[in-house]
C-alpha cells in the first residue's frame, strides 16, 4: 500500500490550483476589455502634457482602446509610439488581469528657454531641444544672445552643475551669450557678472559661492558688477 506524505499533498494542491486558474484564464480571456488608467510624472512641477495629449496618441492606434480586449494591446507598439511624442521623456505600459491598461509617463525637464534671435526653444536636462508648449511656460533661466550648437552644450553642463548644487539651485535665472563673453544672472541681486569663457566652469562656481556667502544681504542688494574672470579673486561693484 502506498501512503502520501505531506509534500505529496501539498505537490497535488499546487498542481490542481494552477491548473485551476489556467483553465480560468482561458475561459475567460476575451472577456476582459481595456480600462485605461494613465499617470504623468511632473519634473519640477512642469505640466508640457495631459491625459488628453496622451489619449489623442494612444486612439490614433486604436479609436476605442476602452473596448479593446486586453490581449489585442500591442503594448511594445504603444510605449515606442508614446514615448514619439516631444515632451516624453519615457513611457511604461503595462496590464492586469483585471483588464486595466496603465500608462506612466516621465516627462522631459526643461532647464532653460532659449532664444538665439530668431526662435524661442527650451533644452531639456539631457541637452536636446524641444519646442515651447501650448499647455505651460516654465519658469527656467532664460538663455539669450549667439546661441549655437557650442552654447547649448555649455549651458547644459553649467545649469545640470548648478542644479546639483543646493546652493545654486533656482539661483541662476539667465544667460547672455556676448561676442566676447558670457554674462550671467542670478536671483541674488540685480547684478551682471561677468563669467568669461567656458573654461574653469567649477573653479569659478565655486569662487562666486564663497564670494555670496561672505556678504550681508544689504552687500548683495548693492552689488552692480560681479567678475569671475580674475585668478583667485572676485572683482566686483556697488
Amino acid at each position: 500500500m502506498k501512503v502520501f506524505n505531506r509534500n505529496n499533498i501539498l505537490l497535488i494542491v499546487a498542481l490542481a490550483c494552477t491548473i485551476g486558474l489556467m483553465a480560468f484564464a482561458s475561459m475567460h480571456k476575451n472577456d476582459f476589455k481595456t480600462h485605461l488608467e494613465i499617470q504623468i510624472t511632473n519634473n519640477e512641477f512642469q505640466y508640457f502634457l495631459t491625459e488628453q495629449d496622451l489619449m489623442n496618441r494612444v486612439t490614433s492606434l486604436y479609436d476605442s482602446i476602452e473596448n479593446v480586449p486586453i490581449e489585442e494591446i500591442n503594448i511594445a507598439m504603444l510605449e515606442d509610439t508614446l514615448e514619439s511624442l516631444t515632451y516624453v521623456e519615457n513611457a511604461e505600459v503595462f496590464s492586469t488581469l483585471d483588464g486595466k491598461l496603465s500608462i506612466v509617463v516621465n516627462q522631459n525637464k526643461a532647464i532653460a528657454r532659449i532664444y538665439d534671435g530668431n526662435n524661442h526653444y527650451y533644452l531639456n536636462s539631457k541637452g536636446e531641444t524641444m519646442p515651447l508648449s501650448r499647455n505651460y511656460s516654465a519658469m527656467v533661466p532664460l538663455v539669450t544672445g549667439n546661441v549655437k550648437q557650442e552654447q547649448l552644450q555649455y549651458t547644459h553642463q553649467l545649469l545640470l552643475k548648478s542644479i546639483n548644487d543646493p546652493f545654486y539651485h533656482n539661483i541662476i535665472t539667465g544667460i547672455d551669450y556676448k561676442t566676447d563673453d558670457i554674462k550671467i544672472y542670478t536671483a541674488l541681486g540685480k547684478h551682471q557678472i561677468t563669467w568669461g569663457d567656458t573654461t574653469a566652469t567649477s573653479t569659478k562656481m565655486e569662487k562666486l559661492k564663497l564670494f555670496y556667502q561672505s556678504l550681508e544681504e544689504d552687500e548683495l542688494k548693492s552689488l552692480k558688477t560681479v567678475n569671475v574672470t580674475f585668478k583667485d579673486q572676485v572683482v566686483f561693484t556697488n
